[in-house]
């Protein structure tokens, strides 16, 4: 909560108590008057993209392991998971695939140098080669059924090849799917709660890894009985009024 109010320019001045259930988490009493309650949550990965960040790393580590014996050079990567089903029975399949496609995008790359494709689902083999030309540069590809891209850094001075993404998992996005259960499970807290002049909800996202996203991708405002719902994101100390 201190560092939402510090954060948050337009905190207004009064008195903050903490409250015990069925009370909101804590009650503000600003300098007019006014009666506050504020509930506090917090917002962590789903489940389904806990899955992907799963997949994510297996695939990543599969690849690495075959792929640092064909390149003549040591790299950090990460393989990136899209919404196309990836078959488990053919993931051996899958990284074989990948693998290849590296070994022809990136065997020589540069030191100090970065490489990324990106699935398009556009048939590339149906344009003409001027138009193809240019979709290749821009780094769109027909990658493989559940890959969506694929992204290399080659540094010479590596002893080791590894993934780059230091706690094993990829970042999503905070949709409002992530936000919404929230929001509606919070709500039901409110029909038996005292009257109060507002209410407000603070959801922090940012604590741990699981709790953790990188775009906010949110349309405002959402529709909610709360009268104020702040995004407070912890690791930047931005504040998105989300209501």
């Amino acid at each position: 909560m201190d560092g939402f109010r510090q954060s948050y320019l337009a905190f207004p001045s009064g008195k903050i108590v903490q409250e015990e259930p069925p009370l909101p988490d804590f009650i503000l009493t600003t300098s007019e008057g006014k009666r506050i309650g504020i509930e506090v949550t917090e917002v962590f990965h789903s489940a389904e993209k806990k899955q992907r960040s799963a997949v994510k790393n297996q695939l990543t580590q599969q690849v690495i392991s075959r792929l640092e014996k064909l390149l003549p050079y040591k790299f950090t990567m990460n393989v990136f998971p899209d919404e196309r089903p990836i078959r488990k029975a053919k993931i051996n399949e899958l990284v074989g695939e990948v693998v290849n496609i590296c070994v022809t995008e990136f065997g020589s790359l540069a030191n100090d140098a970065w490489g990324e494709i990106t699935h398009i689902d556009a048939d590339l083999s149906t344009y003409p080669p001027k138009e193809l030309g240019w979709i290749r540069q821009q780094g769109y590809r027909n990658l493989p059924s559940g890959i969506g891209s694929i992204r290399i850094h080659r540094y010479d001075g590596l002893t080791y090849s590894y993934t780059s993404q230091s706690e094993g998992g990829m970042v999503p996005h905070l949709t409002i799917n992530d936000i919404e259960p929230i929001v509606r499970k919070k709500e039901s807290k409110l029909a038996g709660q005292p009257t109060l002049d507002d209410n407000w909800l603070l959801i922090r996202e940012g604590n741990y890894y699981t709790g953790t996203f990188y775009e906010v991708r949110i349309p405002l405002p959402i529709s909610s009985s709360f009268g104020r719902i702040f995004l407070y994101r912890t690791d930047s100390g931005e504040v998105i009024e989300l209501k």
